[in-house]
């Protein structure tokens, strides 16, 4: 399978079912390299918005061929074709996506290693559930008691779209295409504009292993666009039967009101993010206020790694006010005064997060620690962390205070005792997690704690830091809102599946068409 690349004439904007997108006219660009701000070859532009519609019918097109026709297509095969040539494709992928993110080769050979090892257990997955039911109830003797087998169907096509700061784990390829492909759904794929060249390298992989392996070409198509309107174009588009979104809280938002008014409405599974609180207690800051303690270096990597770009960071540390706190907080902004994370992905990161600090810097009741970056920064410029302190009462007052910061910056909350400490948690916003440090002293406390927070968060840590989400059978991606606005689902996962298919029940059905009427495609 050899997932060569598209002849590409003039600007790319995309894929659709195997050919070319039309270009809008005037829209070129190209991505920028963030490590030195240069402008990179490939050039690109947005979508015509009719391709949206192209796209969508393709894909419509291919999803009812596949659901009626008798071929034995199945999903796991496909996910395991393109892990394969992922993980062949390794080091110009690679290549590709340092350039235009500055993220490290370490981190993103482990981004693309979790993404082929997603794909091949979601592989894994579809192939044990597939063609058998999820519950059966045997006939009964008397009354009214048929013989039910519960099935599930795959819901239909699904647009994708990819985030800013994972090209691979949630990119064109990453978890929401490969849980879609699993369920048996076709994708549409809105490649993010930070990374143009390497959605279109995925792109082109994905439509060439489609065709290798016998998919219909509309199984996959790609879209480029920098604005709303390919987006929103693609939610309205017939045919189009579910939204999958990573990215910011007002871009979710928005698709999921597009996709509300439609005349059919369709769901949207929007990851957004989240402030994910760290809780330190009392006993555990005591030993954590050695400079070089455990602590403040798992803390300082959590914050900084990636630049902070990140879901997953910690975004706020609770603590009692205390002598031990205090120490720790001081030696924590001493580590993170030594650390120059590399540049943010896209401009527009940079300036949300100049922002946010500029109205903490301007808040009566918040005292600065760090500065971290300034406006006036080069864009390549090596990003310093921020550091701010606020009391519980303040939060309380101003609940603002912690929203998320998108980058290396961190709000720490001093509480008056312990009891101040619980009761603030109903001020912080629900996160993707909650993280509790803990020494053994903590206990009852911890007790009093996990309850709030499991109201609160889609994980919840004893010990460690919430960046890295391991990828298996028991992982929640998601919580309540603002984490996601579908907050009985994961992104990440197996369970991941569940948000394209829709259950049905076979009543008395015969033994003749037990294995169609369960299978998947």
């Amino acid at each position: 399978m050899s997932g060569s690349a598209m002849p590409a004439v003039g600007p790319q904007a995309g894929i659709v079912a195997g050919r070319p997108a039309l270009a809008d006219p005037g829209t070129s660009f190209r991505s920028r390299e963030p490590a030195t701000a240069r402008q990179r070859d490939a050039v690109f532009a947005d979508a015509q918005l009719e391709e949206a519609d192209a796209a969508a019918s393709a894909a419509a097109e291919a999803f009812f061929r596949a659901q009626t026709d008798e071929s034995e297509r199945r999903p796991a095969l496909l996910l395991h074709a393109l892990a394969v040539v992922l993980e062949g494709r390794r080091s110009e992928l690679v290549r590709v996506a340092a350039a235009e993110t500055a993220l490290t080769e370490v981190r993103l050979n482990s981004e693309l290693s979790r993404t082929t090892g997603q794909l091949e257990l979601l592989a894994s997955e579809a192939d044990s559930r597939s063609g058998r039911p999820v519950e059966e109830d045997a006939a009964g003797a008397e009354g009214f008691a048929p013989a039910l087998a519960l099935g599930h169907v795959p819901l239909g096509p699904v647009a994708v779209f990819g985030a800013s700061n994972f090209p691979f784990a949630f990119g064109v390829l990453g978890g929401d295409t490969a849980s879609a492909l699993a369920a048996g759904c076709p994708v549409i794929a809105k490649g993010h504009p930070a990374h143009p060249e390497t959605s279109q390298l995925l792109g082109e992989i994905a439509t060439a292993v489609v065709a290798d392996t016998g998919w219909p070409a509309g199984w996959f198509s790609l879209l480029h666009g920098r604005g709303a309107p390919i987006g929103q174009a693609l939610v309205r588009a017939d045919g189009i039967a579910a939204v999958a979104f990573t990215g910011s809280t007002r871009g979710g938002t928005a698709l999921a009101t597009v996709a509300a008014e439609r005349s059919v409405p369709i769901p949207v599974y929007a990851e957004l993010g989240g402030i994910n609180a760290l809780y330190l207690l009392p006993d555990a800051a005591g030993n954590a206020t050695a400079a070089d303690s455990a602590f403040v270096a798992g803390l300082t990597q959590s914050l900084t790694g990636g630049s902070g770009q990140f879901c997953t960071k910690p975004g706020l540390l609770v603590v009692v006010d205390d002598d031990a706190a205090r120490r720790t907080v001081d030696h924590l902004a001493t580590a993170l005064a030594a650390v120059a994370s590399p540049p943010l992905l896209t401009p527009g990161i940079k300036a949300a997060l100049v922002s946010g600090q500029e109205r903490l810097r301007e808040h009566e009741d918040v005292e600065v620690l760090r500065g971290g970056p300034s406006a006036s920064d080069a864009l390549d410029h090596p990003v310093s962390s921020f550091v701010a302190r606020v009391s519980s009462q303040a939060l309380r007052a101003d609940p603002s205070i912690a929203d998320e910061l998108f980058g290396p910056a961190l709000v720490v909350v001093m509480c008056e005792n312990l009891d101040d400490l619980i009761d603030v948690t109903g001020s912080i916003p629900a996160g993707l997690t909650a993280t509790i440090h803990a020494a053994p002293g903590d206990a009852t406390t911890s007790a009093r704690l996990l309850r709030r927070l499991r109201l609160r968060a889609g994980r919840v840590l004893f010990g460690g830091f919430p960046t890295g989400v391991r990828v298996g059978r028991a992982t929640t991606h998601g919580g309540p809102y603002p984490a996601t606005n579908a907050p009985s689902t994961t992104s990440v996962g197996v369970r991941a599946i569940d948000r394209f298919l829709r259950p049905v029940t076979y009543q008395d059905l015969p033994d003749t068409l037990r294995d169609r009427a369960l299978s998947w495609t």
